[in-house]
């Protein structure tokens, strides 16, 4: 039996992942085992988590279960997550070693110039809005999302002259760790945060996971309690697939993986939020051990994305309703501005006018670097002139800018500042308890959990095609 667990997700949210073999029989070893002994990999993403966080969380608490994993593991200290540091391509990244010049993903807000808006039966100029969140649930006020996906909400493409719709797995551009694994005689399954968009961890081919279980979290309360009671029934859902069932508890699938993954600020809400997060990871560690696999699981720790700022007293809120007139009039097809400026715009050969005016707007945005046109292309994030999806403008602002005027509101992530790139990455598991060295400051990125994980399932990293367009390494000493 082999297993992955991986998690995703925003404040305080389970994300859960399944891999194993389809029968008691173990999989064969395809020449790329690091070592013949791990059977199990269980990714946990606490969203939100930066590297500081977790040694200061650590370091404060020697008896929780991410102190303990820490003694039998890897903590690798700079580690970088994708740039944007959003939920969808930092998830893409985990699962398909890429970043979105080769998975396509750049939020889960996006745009793309070859798409036609949803219900408009591809007629008209392409170009639309790609949102990818509950409102294409069916009911996204209900836990289940009202039963799948909206079909309606979906953005359109032309195919050999027909108008099809395009659901969330059919946007990335390259295979997956499920993908993979299930063509090698696994159970996969995934849990996360909304019913229909996270369809987008299935993989292009659709066929990526056995079970998929993402209860809307649209439809809880924003509250401590009411976030704290919907990580748990992630909880539930991965104990059950580690006893080999569905995630219900009802259908025998298999073997198990899992994933949880958490939002939030230093704060005391940010402490309480990782503790429950630590007491639910150590009700998953129990659950492997009671199932008698722990000895042979290696547990991987990391975010898709941290939070800005970390220091509260640098939040700085600027008014979003101002970039149009600070990218001086140009008309805007779509605009990402969380804590960064991301911009599609009607006309690409507006690209130099809009540019130069947020030059001269510097200061009502607290610009720091901006990249247009050519300029994208030079900084490695695919070129707007022949990719429908890369966008023509990127800003980035001083870290502790967001762009929202929401008291509530205190922290924000998408952007490429530190505290937002700069994450937790430990991987633990007994087998590497006698390692003498447990921290590597080497740095390395979330997109080498992908072929990372596939290696230690003994299964091909090059598989990955993300992996050969970019040339993803596992993380060292694996």
């Amino acid at each position: 039996m082999k297993f992955i667990t991986l998690s995703s997700s925003v404040a305080l949210v389970m994300g859960v992942l399944f891999l194993s073999s389809a029968t008691e029989a173990k999989p064969k070893d395809h020449g790329h085992s690091g070592n013949s002994k791990i059977k199990h990999v269980v990714l946990l993403s606490i969203d939100g988590l930066r590297q500081k966080d977790l040694a200061e969380f650590a370091a404060s608490n020697p008896k929780s279960t991410l102190a303990n994993l820490a003694k039998t593991g890897i903590e690798f200290t700079n580690a970088q997550a994708t740039k944007p540091s959003d939920s969808f391509p930092g998830l893409i990244a985990q699962l398909t070693g890429g970043t979105p010049i080769s998975t396509g993903v750049w939020y889960d807000d996006s745009y793309d110039r070859s798409l036609y808006a949803p219900g408009s039966n591809c007629a008209g100029a392409p170009g639309t809005e790609v949102l990818f969140d509950e409102t294409i649930d069916i009911d996204g006020t209900k836990i289940n999302g009202g039963g799948g996906i909206n079909v309606k909400a979906l953005p359109l493409k032309l195919t050999n002259g027909k108008c099809e719709p395009v659901y969330p797995h059919q946007y990335v551009r390259v295979n997956n760790i499920f993908e993979i694994a299930r063509k090698h005689g696994h159970v996969t399954a995934w849990s996360d945060k909304h019913t229909g968009a996270y369809d987008i961890a299935r993989g292009p081919s659709g066929q990526g996971l056995t079970e998929l279980y993402s209860p809307e979290i649209a439809s809880v309360p924003v509250t401590g309690n009411a976030t704290a009671a919907y990580d748990d029934l992630h909880v539930s859902a991965i104990l059950n697939w580690i006893q080999g069932k569905d995630a219900a508890g009802v259908k025998h699938i298999g073997a198990v993986s899992v994933t949880q993954k958490v939002n939030g600020t230093p704060s005391p809400e940010l402490t309480a939020a990782i503790q429950h997060t630590d007491a639910s990871i150590g009700e998953i560690v129990a659950g492997l051990k009671a199932a008698k696999i722990y000895e042979n699981t290696v547990i991987i720790i990391s975010p898709k994305h941290g939070n800005s700022p970390r220091d509260v007293s640098k939040l700085k809120r600027v008014d979003p309703t101002i970039l149009p007139s600070v990218l001086g009039g140009v008309e805007i097809a779509h605009t990402i501005t969380d804590d960064v400026g991301i911009f599609w715009l009607k006309n690409s050969a507006d690209t130099f006018k809009a540019a130069s005016a947020a030059y001269e707007n510097a200061d009502k945005v607290h610009l720091t670097t901006l990249w247009a046109g050519e300029g994208v292309r030079l900084a490695g994030f695919g070129d707007p002139a022949t990719d429908p999806r890369v966008p023509d403008i990127i800003f980035q602002s001083e870290p502790g800018t967001i762009f929202s005027l929401s008291e509530k509101k205190i922290a924000e992530h998408g952007g490429f500042n530190e505290d937002e790139v700069h994450v937790a990455l430990l991987v633990s598991s007994p087998h590497l308890k006698a390692l003498k060295k447990k921290i590597i400051d080497t740095p390395v990125k979330t997109t080498q959990i992908a072929p990372t994980i596939l290696k230690l399932l003994g299964l091909d990293p090059a598989a990955l095609e993300a992996v050969k367009l970019e040339g993803t390494a596992p993380l060292p000493i694996f």
